[in-house]
């Protein structure tokens, strides 16, 4: 629980797995959908079973999990029968087949990695996904960097000094801890503008929408669609 939410108490912990449940599956239903509707899902990034212990109801025919965590996918295989959960490196690839999933969902992954990493995970979830698939992926956008960094309570100067980076560039890449060794030095902070996500993300998938706010506490859900060719770059 620590490595994935770092509380250890398990009321708010499992209460964050039923709320992502709800907001993933508020976003599908804006889209006329439902989780049963597709046959394979991908929890990208799914730890010890935060999110995936909640579809018990109106769930997708087979569900697959991976996550760079090993002793949390292991708890997944031994208490979660029937989730094929799999251990990946912090680069692709992943050990899913081409075109496997309808379905991938990816709660507060993208909102650690820098530019390097997010685009060769992008273009991996591209290569499992097939034509017409469902991407759900959080950020933290512009509410939770009003949130995080904004706030009164919360004033960090030395993310003051870099909004002008992020507002430029759309994308902010903070590197400010060492983890105590409990995750990987790639694993830090990370901010996207909606500009830079509709821009950046298009040559990977189609952006339906970027949701504010509808990953609850604070992070922004991304709506992507997988087609079967890429974007055409704009002239």
């Amino acid at each position: 629980m620590f490595r994935v939410s770092g509380g250890i108490d398990p009321g708010p912990f499992l209460q964050s797995g039923r709320e992502s449940v709800e907001d993933f599956a508020a976003v599908l239903a804006s889209l006329g959908r439902t989780y049963a509707d597709f046959d394979h899902m991908l929890d990208f990034g799914c730890g010890c079973g935060r999110v995936l212990r909640w579809l018990v109801a109106d769930r997708p025919t087979h569900i697959s999990g991976t996550d760079i965590d090993a002793p949390a996918v292991q708890w997944v295989l031994e208490n979660m029968p029937g989730v094929d959960a799999r251990t990946n490196e912090g680069l692709p690839p992943l050990g899913f087949a081409d075109q496997t999933f309808d379905l991938v969902i990816g709660y507060s992954i993208f909102s650690h990695l820098d530019e390097t990493y997010q685009d060769r995970w992008l273009s991996e979830l591209r290569r499992v996904t097939k034509p017409g698939a469902i991407v759900l992926l959080t950020v933290q956008g512009a509410f939770n960097w009003a949130y995080s960094v904004e706030h009164p309570l919360k004033a960090v100067p030395e993310l003051e000094d870099m909004k002008a980076e992020l507002h430029a560039k759309g994308f902010l890449f903070w590197k400010n801890t060492t983890n105590d060794g409990h995750f990987p030095e790639f694993y830090q902070s990370t901010w996207h503008r909606r500009a830079y996500v509709e821009a950046h993300w298009r040559a990977y998938f189609d952006v339906l929408d970027v949701r504010e706010a509808a990953g609850r506490p604070t992070q922004d859900i991304v709506v992507l669609q997988r087609r079967d060719e890429l974007p055409r770059p704009e002239a």
